[in-house]
């Protein structure tokens, strides 16, 4: 198997070094090489880089090495301006710079304490390799005026040439034609230091056989198919198809299993929770998630573990019975605004039902506000909306106040429409920036439509899965409305979950915790598939992707008509996408180019794999659509 190294790199600079220099050199040595730009800095752009502190940069360090895949990791960060409190550089020994530099490489290996970090420091910024081995670059570039040009700058600067671009220019060593390989070894050489732990350096004690670099540029359809065909036969079997909690979130609730005792099976007010009754749920729970999400306690109600079950049974109220202001939807032409990219699961219950689905374009701050208010108000049939209003489902996006505000009082033709607001991720924070939105419940009352919001949310992703707890939010007559029908269906919720979640979870400070404690298991996947998507990708025309802030997804965008390719070609190769067109009504992207990423469930390593194969399949897709 060939070994896989990756460099953590400081900039764009260094990160077009290693796809266009060190990548394609270490590859004909028998490497896999991957690179990614150190995050430091909490921003929604991805190739920022820059180094700023240590402690930021040993923690990206650390989340790297987790992955089991990699032989070694090593680093092309600028010595000049390298953070003051990084190891080793408060005691740099006196004498020349290079020795300098030495130390304090090693100190940082010390203080990693893995064998498989070789840290690499720049005596000289990463620029200089231009002119430190100007004959190879012009070499790999094709262009031998490059050399004389990179001559006249020397000189202008008061330097001197090195042996080999005097030999270039003095035309003792010039090839017959350009040879790409030999061009871009010379220049790996110049990439690291002998004796060091710069990655050419390490290639080199390899030997000469391998595998031949297999080109990066879209153009090159046969090298991108020759990679594509190396993944196949590696036999993945990757998953990033639903946002499910990984068993290591899982494991943060394992508490639970242990509530709430044999002997603790009363309520707060002596309900024992063992028997039936209490449709609407125990006070003390409903209590402590009117705080989270914002509701009061009188307007929540209590079920499973699905809330998809409560948007389902809502549905299903409205369509045999009616609603608090109108009467049953069966019958007539029933019509649900869709945003889009969306959530499929919302998208099955119209199909099920034969709900007519209409989507509306999102945007940064949410749903295209003008058309959905034309619709509504033009149509009577329009009777719902389905809503992720914070870290939407796919786009991370978070309705912005205004768009709440136009939603909850915007004129509706028919007097029963409906808002359904899934608040899916309302503490499903990835950043320091934890975004509220505005409180819908309280806007549709003071706009004279207290109706209007059914809200939803859940602690699928917060505790355990398969049991939480759901909730259900709305007027005071939408709770008596939809208890009234869910009074033929149970005679009560699952109290014993219930006072068990109440006492693992017991006020919206330790829910904040504990959603703190989840983050940091599923932020670095995050940060790493953003990272690979920037490196991969960032420089192919019409790919874009979403930088979430918060919730369970990235959303990919590839050039139109390639989704479903990118797909097909990611199944072959041993990753599971969700199918491209789930994102819109019927499975129907009218562009093909939508692809939702679940990045949580996976081990980092697999995450890591799963992208950098994703990475391929969307370079050929693009590249076969070009050719």
């Amino acid at each position: 198997m060939p070994e896989r190294l990756h460099l953590l790199v400081e900039g764009q600079t260094e990160e077009e070094v290693v796809r266009l220099v060190l990548r394609p050199y270490l590859a004909a040595r028998g490497w896999i090489v991957t690179s990614s730009i150190v995050r430091t800095r909490q921003s929604a752009d991805a190739r920022r880089g820059g180094v700023t502190s240590w402690p930021k940069i040993e923690r990206e360090i650390r989340m790297l090495l987790g992955s089991t895949r990699l032989r070694v990791l090593t680093t092309l960060f600028d010595y000049y301006g390298f953070p003051a409190d990084a190891p080793g550089m408060a005691d740099r020994p006196t004498g020349s710079a290079a020795d300098r530099v030495l130390h304090v490489e090693r100190a940082l290996a010390t203080a990693v304490g893995d064998h498989r970090f070789l840290p690499h420091l720049v005596l000289h910024e990463t620029e200089t390799w231009v002119f430190a081995a100007g004959a190879e670059l012009a070499e790999l570039r094709g262009t031998p005026e490059l050399a004389d040009r990179l001559q006249a700058d020397i000189a202008t600067a008061g330097g001197q040439l090195g042996s080999q671009t005097r030999m270039w220019l003095s035309g003792r060593n010039r090839p017959r034609k350009p040879h790409s390989c030999s061009g871009v070894a010379g220049l790996a050489r110049h990439a690291a230091r002998p004796g060091e732990a710069g990655a050419a350096a390490m290639a080199d004690n390899q030997g000469e056989n391998g595998p031949s670099p297999l080109g990066s540029t879209l153009t090159d359809v046969t090298a991108l198919r020759a990679e594509h065909e190396r993944l196949c036969a590696e036999g993945l079997k990757l998953d990033l198809t639903r946002g499910k909690p990984a068993p290591d979130q899982l494991d943060l609730s394992t508490a639970l299993l242990d509530l709430p005792g044999a002997a603790g099976f009363r309520a707060a007010d002596g309900t024992d929770t063992r028997n039936y009754g209490g449709l609407q749920g125990l006070p003390e729970l409903r209590a402590v998630w009117s705080e989270v999400l914002g509701i009061p306690a009188a307007q929540l109600i209590t079920g499973g573990n699905s809330s998809l079950a409560l948007m389902h049974d809502s549905v299903v109220a409205a369509l045999l019975n009616g609603t608090t202001d109108g009467p049953a939807w069966a019958g007539q032409r029933i019509k649900f605004l869709c945003p889009v990219p969306g959530y499929d699961r919302h998208f099955a219950i119209c199909e099920q039902f034969g709900i007519e689905m209409i989507p509306v374009a999102m945007d940064d701050n949410g749903p295209d506000v003008a058309e959905v208010k034309r619709l509504v108000a033009e149509d009577a049939q329009i009777k719902g909306m389905w809503c992720v209003p914070k870290y939407s489902n796919p786009t991370g996006v978070s309705y912005s106040a205004e768009v709440v505000a136009e939603l909850a009082s915007m004129p509706a033709a028919a007097p029963d429409f409906r808002l359904f607001w899934d608040n899916a991720y309302a503490v499903h924070h990835l950043t320091d920036t934890e975004v509220e939105i505005a409180d819908v419940l309280r806007l549709a009352a003071e706009a004279g439509h207290p109706d209007r919001p059914f809200v939803y949310a859940s602690t699928s992703k917060i505790t355990l899965a398969g049991s939480g707890v759901s909730f259900f939010g709305g007027s005071e007559a939408n709770v008596q409305w939809l208890l009234a029908h869910l009074s033929k269906r149970t005679i009560g919720p699952d109290k014993i979950n219930e006072l068990r979640h109440v006492r693992f979870l017991p006020d919206a400070k330790s829910v904040a915790e504990h959603m703190r404690r989840h983050r940091e298991i599923i932020q670095p996947k995050f940060d790493l598939v953003l990272s690979i998507l920037d490196t991969e990708l960032g420089a192919v025309d019409g790919v874009s992707w979403t930088k979430p802030e918060g919730g369970y997804f990235i959303s990919l965008d590839v050039p139109d008509g390639t989704a479903k390719r990118v797909v097909e070609l990611a199944g072959q190769a041993g990753v599971k996408l969700t199918p491209a067109g789930a994102t819109f009504p019927l499975g129907d992207d009218p562009r093909d180019r939508n692809i939702r990423l679940a990045p949580t469930f996976p081990k980092i390593e697999e995450v890591e794999a799963a992208t950098r194969a994703l990475a391929v399949c969307v370079r050929l897709a693009v590249s076969e659509s070009a050719a």
